[in-house]
Protein backbone atom coordinates (compact mmCIF):
# COMPACT_ATOMS: atom_id res chain seq x y z
CA UNK A 1 0.00 0.00 0.00
CA UNK A 2 1.11 3.57 -0.52
CA UNK A 3 2.54 5.44 2.45
CA UNK A 4 2.82 9.14 3.20
CA UNK A 5 6.41 10.11 4.01
CA UNK A 6 8.23 13.36 4.73
CA UNK A 7 10.39 14.76 1.94
CA UNK A 8 13.64 16.70 2.10
CA UNK A 9 11.94 20.01 1.31
CA UNK A 10 9.60 19.75 4.27
CA UNK A 11 6.57 18.46 2.36
CA UNK A 12 5.04 15.01 1.99
CA UNK A 13 5.03 12.40 -0.73
CA UNK A 14 3.51 9.01 -1.49
CA UNK A 15 5.62 5.89 -1.80
CA UNK A 16 4.65 2.34 -2.49
CA UNK A 17 2.03 0.69 -4.65
CA UNK A 18 0.14 3.32 -6.63
CA UNK A 19 -2.71 1.07 -7.71
CA UNK A 20 -5.88 1.15 -5.59
CA UNK A 21 -6.99 -2.09 -3.96
CA UNK A 22 -10.01 -2.93 -1.88
CA UNK A 23 -9.40 -2.18 1.77
CA UNK A 24 -6.13 -0.35 1.20
CA UNK A 25 -7.19 3.23 0.63
CA UNK A 26 -9.26 4.10 3.65
CA UNK A 27 -9.93 7.82 3.45
CA UNK A 28 -10.80 8.42 7.07
CA UNK A 29 -14.08 9.50 8.63
CA UNK A 30 -15.57 11.06 5.47
CA UNK A 31 -18.07 12.94 7.59
CA UNK A 32 -19.55 15.82 5.58
CA UNK A 33 -19.74 19.25 7.20
CA UNK A 34 -23.13 20.43 8.34
CA UNK A 35 -25.08 22.58 5.92
CA UNK A 36 -25.60 25.43 8.40
CA UNK A 37 -21.91 25.69 9.30
CA UNK A 38 -20.76 25.43 5.67
CA UNK A 39 -23.16 28.16 4.52
CA UNK A 40 -22.29 30.43 7.46
CA UNK A 41 -18.58 30.22 6.67
CA UNK A 42 -18.98 30.46 2.90
CA UNK A 43 -21.89 32.84 2.36
CA UNK A 44 -22.28 34.61 5.70
CA UNK A 45 -25.51 34.93 7.63
CA UNK A 46 -26.23 38.64 7.17
CA UNK A 47 -28.71 39.96 4.64
CA UNK A 48 -26.18 42.16 2.84
CA UNK A 49 -23.93 39.18 2.02
CA UNK A 50 -26.84 37.19 0.63
CA UNK A 51 -28.17 40.13 -1.37
CA UNK A 52 -24.76 40.82 -2.90
CA UNK A 53 -24.43 37.22 -4.10
CA UNK A 54 -27.81 37.04 -5.82
CA UNK A 55 -28.24 40.68 -6.89
CA UNK A 56 -28.49 39.73 -10.58
CA UNK A 57 -31.39 37.40 -9.85
CA UNK A 58 -33.46 39.80 -7.69
CA UNK A 59 -36.25 42.16 -8.67
CA UNK A 60 -35.29 45.80 -8.48
CA UNK A 61 -37.08 47.79 -5.82
CA UNK A 62 -38.44 44.73 -4.01
CA UNK A 63 -38.27 45.08 -0.21
CA UNK A 64 -38.59 41.34 0.48
CA UNK A 65 -35.44 39.69 1.93
CA UNK A 66 -33.07 38.47 -0.77
CA UNK A 67 -33.16 34.81 0.27
CA UNK A 68 -36.97 34.80 0.12
CA UNK A 69 -36.95 36.39 -3.33
CA UNK A 70 -34.43 33.83 -4.53
CA UNK A 71 -36.46 30.93 -3.10
CA UNK A 72 -39.60 32.18 -4.88
CA UNK A 73 -37.75 32.56 -8.17
CA UNK A 74 -36.40 29.02 -7.94
CA UNK A 75 -39.81 27.62 -7.02
CA UNK A 76 -41.21 29.21 -10.17
CA UNK A 77 -38.38 27.91 -12.37
CA UNK A 78 -39.44 25.58 -15.17
CA UNK A 79 -37.93 22.06 -15.24
CA UNK A 80 -34.46 22.10 -16.81
CA UNK A 81 -34.32 21.48 -20.54
CA UNK A 82 -33.34 17.85 -21.12
CA UNK A 83 -31.00 19.01 -23.90
CA UNK A 84 -28.77 20.55 -21.22
CA UNK A 85 -28.01 17.04 -19.93
CA UNK A 86 -28.00 18.12 -16.28
CA UNK A 87 -30.98 16.11 -15.08
CA UNK A 88 -34.54 17.13 -14.34
CA UNK A 89 -34.49 17.26 -10.54
CA UNK A 90 -34.76 20.32 -8.31
CA UNK A 91 -30.99 20.75 -8.34
CA UNK A 92 -31.06 20.92 -12.15
CA UNK A 93 -33.47 23.85 -11.89
CA UNK A 94 -31.00 25.60 -9.58
CA UNK A 95 -28.23 25.06 -12.13
CA UNK A 96 -30.34 26.28 -15.05
CA UNK A 97 -31.44 29.40 -13.16
CA UNK A 98 -27.90 30.20 -11.99
CA UNK A 99 -26.33 29.72 -15.42
CA UNK A 100 -28.99 31.80 -17.13
CA UNK A 101 -28.20 34.75 -14.87
CA UNK A 102 -24.41 34.33 -14.81
CA UNK A 103 -23.54 32.77 -18.15
CA UNK A 104 -21.76 29.85 -16.50
CA UNK A 105 -21.44 26.41 -18.07
CA UNK A 106 -24.33 24.15 -17.07
CA UNK A 107 -22.47 20.85 -16.91
CA UNK A 108 -19.54 22.08 -14.80
CA UNK A 109 -22.00 23.91 -12.52
CA UNK A 110 -23.99 20.68 -12.15
CA UNK A 111 -20.82 18.89 -11.06
CA UNK A 112 -20.28 21.45 -8.31
CA UNK A 113 -23.92 21.23 -7.25
CA UNK A 114 -23.60 17.44 -6.92
CA UNK A 115 -20.82 18.01 -4.39
CA UNK A 116 -22.94 20.48 -2.42
CA UNK A 117 -25.80 17.97 -2.30
CA UNK A 118 -23.61 15.86 0.01
CA UNK A 119 -23.99 18.44 2.77
CA UNK A 120 -26.15 17.27 5.68
CA UNK A 121 -28.99 17.94 5.90
CA UNK A 122 -29.40 18.55 2.14
CA UNK A 123 -29.46 22.30 1.38
CA UNK A 124 -32.60 24.03 0.17
CA UNK A 125 -32.62 25.18 -3.49
CA UNK A 126 -31.90 28.76 -2.42
CA UNK A 127 -28.96 27.66 -0.28
CA UNK A 128 -27.64 25.50 -3.13
CA UNK A 129 -27.78 28.54 -5.43
CA UNK A 130 -26.03 30.79 -2.92
CA UNK A 131 -23.29 28.22 -2.19
CA UNK A 132 -22.67 27.68 -5.89
CA UNK A 133 -22.43 31.43 -6.49
CA UNK A 134 -20.05 31.95 -3.57
CA UNK A 135 -17.83 28.97 -4.44
CA UNK A 136 -17.42 29.94 -8.08
CA UNK A 137 -16.70 33.59 -7.28
CA UNK A 138 -14.15 32.64 -4.66
CA UNK A 139 -12.44 29.54 -6.06
CA UNK A 140 -13.35 29.31 -9.77
CA UNK A 141 -13.82 32.94 -10.90
CA UNK A 142 -12.65 32.17 -14.45
CA UNK A 143 -15.87 30.16 -14.95
CA UNK A 144 -17.89 33.41 -14.87
CA UNK A 145 -15.81 35.30 -17.44
CA UNK A 146 -17.43 36.03 -20.79
CA UNK A 147 -14.11 35.36 -22.52
CA UNK A 148 -13.14 32.40 -20.37
CA UNK A 149 -11.43 30.56 -23.23
CA UNK A 150 -8.67 33.15 -23.65
CA UNK A 151 -8.20 33.46 -19.89
CA UNK A 152 -7.91 29.67 -19.51
CA UNK A 153 -5.25 29.46 -22.22
CA UNK A 154 -3.23 32.18 -20.47
CA UNK A 155 -3.63 30.44 -17.11
CA UNK A 156 -2.50 27.11 -18.56
CA UNK A 157 0.66 28.72 -19.92
CA UNK A 158 1.32 30.24 -16.50
CA UNK A 159 0.73 26.85 -14.87
CA UNK A 160 3.32 25.30 -17.17
CA UNK A 161 5.80 27.99 -16.08
CA UNK A 162 4.89 27.36 -12.44
CA UNK A 163 5.48 23.63 -12.90
CA UNK A 164 8.82 24.32 -14.59
CA UNK A 165 9.88 26.43 -11.60
CA UNK A 166 8.89 23.86 -8.97
CA UNK A 167 9.46 20.56 -10.79
CA UNK A 168 11.45 21.01 -14.01
CA UNK A 169 11.84 17.25 -14.48
CA UNK A 170 8.09 16.69 -14.71
CA UNK A 171 7.55 19.88 -16.73
CA UNK A 172 10.05 18.74 -19.37
CA UNK A 173 8.64 15.20 -19.36
CA UNK A 174 5.12 16.48 -20.10
CA UNK A 175 6.48 18.79 -22.81
CA UNK A 176 8.38 15.94 -24.49
CA UNK A 177 5.23 13.83 -24.42
CA UNK A 178 3.15 16.68 -25.89
CA UNK A 179 0.88 16.89 -22.82
CA UNK A 180 -0.33 20.48 -22.44
CA UNK A 181 -1.69 21.89 -19.20
CA UNK A 182 -5.13 22.33 -20.79
CA UNK A 183 -5.70 18.60 -20.40
CA UNK A 184 -5.63 18.63 -16.60
CA UNK A 185 -5.70 22.30 -15.56
CA UNK A 186 -8.98 23.50 -17.09
CA UNK A 187 -11.25 21.24 -14.96
CA UNK A 188 -9.41 22.33 -11.80
CA UNK A 189 -9.87 26.00 -12.64
CA UNK A 190 -13.52 25.74 -13.71
CA UNK A 191 -14.84 23.47 -10.95
CA UNK A 192 -12.36 23.91 -8.06
CA UNK A 193 -11.38 20.22 -8.42
CA UNK A 194 -14.94 18.88 -8.44
CA UNK A 195 -14.08 17.34 -11.82
CA UNK A 196 -11.41 14.67 -11.91
CA UNK A 197 -11.49 13.56 -8.28
CA UNK A 198 -12.92 10.08 -7.72
CA UNK A 199 -14.78 10.87 -4.47
CA UNK A 200 -17.07 13.90 -4.36
CA UNK A 201 -17.14 13.75 -0.57
CA UNK A 202 -13.39 14.39 -0.61
CA UNK A 203 -13.99 17.40 -2.87
CA UNK A 204 -16.39 18.72 -0.22
CA UNK A 205 -13.66 18.11 2.37
CA UNK A 206 -11.25 20.22 0.29
CA UNK A 207 -13.76 23.06 -0.04
CA UNK A 208 -14.44 22.91 3.69
CA UNK A 209 -10.71 23.26 4.37
CA UNK A 210 -10.56 26.29 2.06
CA UNK A 211 -13.45 28.19 3.63
CA UNK A 212 -11.36 29.73 6.39
CA UNK A 213 -8.74 31.85 4.65
CA UNK A 214 -8.86 30.29 1.19
CA UNK A 215 -8.34 32.29 -2.01
CA UNK A 216 -8.67 31.89 -5.82
CA UNK A 217 -5.05 30.69 -6.13
CA UNK A 218 -5.70 27.63 -3.95
CA UNK A 219 -7.08 25.39 -6.74
CA UNK A 220 -3.98 26.19 -8.85
CA UNK A 221 -1.57 25.08 -6.13
CA UNK A 222 -3.67 22.07 -5.12
CA UNK A 223 -3.46 20.98 -8.76
CA UNK A 224 0.30 21.46 -8.71
CA UNK A 225 0.53 19.43 -5.50
CA UNK A 226 -1.65 16.61 -6.87
CA UNK A 227 0.55 16.47 -9.96
CA UNK A 228 3.61 16.35 -7.73
CA UNK A 229 2.22 13.34 -5.87
CA UNK A 230 1.99 11.49 -9.20
CA UNK A 231 5.56 12.29 -10.24
CA UNK A 232 7.08 8.83 -9.57
CA UNK A 233 4.47 7.14 -11.76
CA UNK A 234 5.02 9.68 -14.54
CA UNK A 235 8.81 9.38 -14.45
CA UNK A 236 8.56 5.59 -14.51
CA UNK A 237 6.35 5.79 -17.59
CA UNK A 238 8.53 8.28 -19.50
CA UNK A 239 7.55 10.45 -22.48
CA UNK A 240 5.38 7.84 -24.21
CA UNK A 241 2.23 8.64 -26.24
CA UNK A 242 0.12 7.12 -23.45
CA UNK A 243 1.42 9.56 -20.82
CA UNK A 244 -1.68 11.77 -21.02
CA UNK A 245 -3.95 8.81 -20.32
CA UNK A 246 -1.72 7.66 -17.46
CA UNK A 247 -1.81 11.10 -15.89
CA UNK A 248 -5.59 11.29 -16.10
CA UNK A 249 -5.92 7.78 -14.69
CA UNK A 250 -3.50 8.50 -11.83
CA UNK A 251 -5.22 11.73 -10.81
CA UNK A 252 -8.62 10.03 -11.00
CA UNK A 253 -7.86 6.95 -8.89
CA UNK A 254 -9.64 6.33 -5.61
CA UNK A 255 -6.25 6.31 -3.90
CA UNK A 256 -5.67 9.94 -4.85
CA UNK A 257 -9.17 10.89 -3.64
CA UNK A 258 -8.88 9.73 -0.04
CA UNK A 259 -8.96 12.41 2.64
CA UNK A 260 -5.55 11.24 3.87
CA UNK A 261 -3.90 11.76 0.48
CA UNK A 262 -5.76 14.99 -0.20
CA UNK A 263 -4.66 16.36 3.17
CA UNK A 264 -1.08 15.61 2.10
CA UNK A 265 -1.76 17.48 -1.15
CA UNK A 266 -3.24 20.45 0.71
CA UNK A 267 -0.16 20.71 2.92
CA UNK A 268 2.09 20.41 -0.11
CA UNK A 269 0.03 23.09 -1.91
CA UNK A 270 0.49 25.50 0.97
CA UNK A 271 4.25 24.87 0.93
CA UNK A 272 4.49 25.36 -2.85
CA UNK A 273 2.57 28.62 -2.67
CA UNK A 274 4.75 29.86 0.19
CA UNK A 275 7.97 29.35 -1.82
CA UNK A 276 6.63 30.78 -5.10
CA UNK A 277 7.99 34.28 -5.88
CA UNK A 278 5.51 37.05 -5.09
CA UNK A 279 5.85 38.45 -8.59
CA UNK A 280 4.65 35.16 -10.05
CA UNK A 281 1.78 34.94 -7.56
CA UNK A 282 0.66 38.37 -8.73
CA UNK A 283 0.75 37.26 -12.38
CA UNK A 284 -1.42 34.27 -11.52
CA UNK A 285 -3.83 36.37 -9.49
CA UNK A 286 -4.16 38.94 -12.28
CA UNK A 287 -4.80 36.19 -14.83
CA UNK A 288 -7.56 34.78 -12.61
CA UNK A 289 -9.24 37.99 -11.52
CA UNK A 290 -8.21 40.63 -14.08
CA UNK A 291 -7.55 38.79 -17.34
CA UNK A 292 -6.38 40.71 -20.40
CA UNK A 293 -9.24 41.60 -22.82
Amino acid sequence: ASTVVATADGGDSLVGDSSPRDGVCDGGSHEPPTTADFIRRLVGDDEDSVAALCAEALQEGCSEPARHQLAKALAAEEPADQALNIGTDEAAQVVAHFCRHHGADTRTSRTMIDVLLLLQPPPSPADLWLCLAALIRRFAPVALLSGAGHALVALCRLFESLLLFHDPEIALLLKRAGVGAEMFCVPWLCTAHATGMADLLTVLHVWDRWLDGGEPLDPVFLGLARLNLCRDELLLCGPVPELAQLLQASLGTKQHATERVVDVALRRAAHLKAVTPLSFLKRLQDALLRPAP
